[in-house]
C-alpha cells in the first residue's frame, strides 16, 4: 500500500502501520483479554500494514509526535466548510455579581475549528447515505401539543 497518498489523513503519523499500532494503543482497554489480543491481530493483519514501518517508532516517539502536532492537515479542510476562528469563554468567579455576563472577565481560546450549522444541517439534508433515517415530520399529538403549548405562552 502506499502510504504517501494517506499520509495527510494519518495526522503526524508517517505511514497506516504507525498510526494503527498507535490507535489500538490509545483505545485498547486497562486490562488485557482476548478479544484486546484478538483487535491487535487485526491491526498486524490488516491490508497495508507493514512491520518494516515500525522501525524506530516508538509508543514515546508517537506521544511527542501527538502532542506536537497542531496543523490539521485532511480532517478539518476549508473546502469541507470548516473555519478556524477563536471563542471568547466568560469565565465566572464565586461569590462575585458582575452586572451583565459582558461585564466578566474572558479566557480566548484560540485556533478552534468549526463549521456552519446551517450548512451542517443542509449536507445532513441531503445526504441519501442518511437522510432517509431522520423524523423529518413530528408525530400529530407531539406537534398539537407544542403549538397549543407555545400559543398558551405566547398570550
Amino acid at each position: 500500500m502506499d502510504t504517501s497518498a494517506t499520509g495527510s489523513k494519518l495526522g503526524p503519523f508517517d505511514n497506516a502501520s504507525q498510526f494503527r499500532m498507535y490507535d489500538w494503543h490509545y483505545n485498547v482497554a486497562s486490562t488485557r483479554s482476548m478479544a484486546n489480543f484478538n483487535d491487535l491481530l487485526d491491526v498486524i493483519l490488516s491490508d497495508g500494514f507493514n512491520p518494516e514501518d515500525l522501525r524506530g517508532f516508538s509508543a514515546e516517539s508517537a506521544q511527542a509526535r501527538l502532542d506536537g502536532h497542531t496543523e490539521a492537515k485532511g480532517t478539518f479542510l476549508e473546502k469541507d466548510g470548516w473555519m478556524q476562528g477563536s471563542v471568547e469563554i466568560p469565565l465566572p468567579k464565586t461569590g462575585v455579581k458582575y452586572p451583565s455576563e459582558q461585564a466578566a472577565p474572558t479566557f480566548k481560546v484560540e485556533g478552534v475549528h468549526h463549521r456552519s450549522l446551517i450548512e451542517l444541517i443542509r449536507g445532513a439534508a441531503q445526504d441519501s447515505r442518511f437522510s432517509g433515517a431522520y423524523h423529518w415530520h413530528p408525530h400529530k399529538l407531539s406537534s398539537a401539543i407544542y403549538w397549543v403549548s407555545l400559543s398558551l405562552l405566547r398570550s
